[in-house]
């Protein structure tokens, strides 16, 4: 008779732990739910803000190539107007030049 007590003792408190251990897992697992959700919108936020970051270094990218095309564009012309002007300036030089050696 006193191991049949000593075994409903044991069930007894068996039952309490496996109900107390199901408690703190449905609590635990409550709060990883909750994590998860806010871990999902935050990843949700950063796929946003990563796209529009995306987008605005294009539109960059392609507002530094159309300025870079005016610059080059620009920087050609004045190439092109030092060689025109560098011209006249030399051949007048010279001009000067040559009168006061014939002189």
């Amino acid at each position: 008779m006193d191991t049949l007590v000593k075994a409903d003792i044991f069930f007894f408190i068996t039952s309490i732990a496996a109900v107390l251990i199901t408690l703190v897992c449905c609590v635990a697992l409550f709060y990883v739910v909750q994590i998860l959700r806010d871990l999902r919108y935050i990843v949700r936020k950063f796929r946003e803000e990563s796209d529009q970051i995306i987008n605005d270094i294009e539109d960059l990218r392609s507002y530094v190539k159309e300025e870079g095309k005016k610059a080059f564009n620009i920087g050609k012309l004045l190439q092109f107007g030092s060689t025109v002007w560098g011209k006249r300036k030399r051949s007048a030089r010279r001009k000067k030049d040559s009168e006061s050696t014939s002189e």
